[in-house]
């Protein structure tokens, strides 16, 4: 998987042939698209997403990988911002009960700051 700040921007560096593998150096070129996924924003809204899925065009690499927009954190069905917002109202002392009303988000924070050692 591979975060991008810009899609717009890499969607033109794909066509240029500007996106590099990781593994091996050699050029991306598009190959379809990742599944679709709904990420939760503050206030508890959700927003649709269907990142683009780019593969290796290195015989010998092939690989692929997921271009997943910087807003989005891997792996968590919550946006960053939310995310970002949870733990700091965490590490300025505040409780899972009140991040979540001030989120408009289930108390699902308190579980998921608590495991991450950043929730008193």
């Amino acid at each position: 998987m591979i975060v991008v700040a810009d899609p717009h921007e890499t969607q033109a560096g794909l066509r240029e042939g500007r996106v590099v593998c990781p593994g091996c150096g050699g050029r991306f070129r598009k190959h379809g698209f990742a599944r679709s996924r709904s990420v939760r924003t503050r206030g508890g809204a959700r927003r649709q997403l269907r990142p683009a899925r780019v593969r290796c065009i290195n015989p010998a690499c092939g690989r692929t990988q997921v271009l997943l927009p910087a807003w989005c954190v891997p792996g968590r069905a919550d946006d960053a911002d939310t995310i970002g917002s949870a733990l700091l109202a965490a590490a300025a002392g505040q409780g899972h009960r009140s991040i979540a009303e001030r989120l408009g988000c289930a108390r699902r924070y308190g579980a998921w700051l608590a495991a991450r050692g950043t929730y008193r």
